[in-house]
């Protein structure tokens, strides 16, 4: 798996871009890596592309380990933005319900410009 890290702070924005083979542990290796400045700089909203990327079955125990980082993540103060590009529906619907629960606003979109909008929505 690889990724493309891009921090916009004068958006409040990070942009992070898998490609290839993705598992929930690279999902969450990329989540340690950017807290520290995402916390930093103060960023409130986050696209994930995975246009580029294709997924493993998240099963329980995947679905349980990414629910569990999010939980314990510092950086990203509840009622922060996510929007997911291309993320299968099978992976996403999961991942919106529990992101929702913990206090965060989720969208799936299928274009990487309009996530970028409702983003910059305040």
């Amino acid at each position: 798996m690889a990724h493309n890290i891009v921090y916009l702070p004068e958006e409040s924005l990070v942009e992070v871009t898998f490609i290839g083979h993705v598992t929930a542990e690279d999902r969450i290796a990329v989540l340690d890596a950017i807290s520290p400045n995402v916390r930093a700089m103060g960023i409130r909203n986050l696209l994930v592309d995975f246009s580029a990327a294709w997924h493993e079955t998240l099963d329980t125990f995947d679905m349980a380990m990414l629910s569990s980082r999010l939980e314990r993540e510092p950086a990203y103060e509840r009622g922060c933005r996510i929007a997911f590009v291309s993320l299968p529906e099978t992976h996403s619907i999961a991942s919106e319900r529990r992101a929702a629960e913990l206090g965060f606003q989720t969208r799936r979109f299928y274009a990487k410009d309009k996530a970028r909008a409702w983003l910059a929505e305040q």
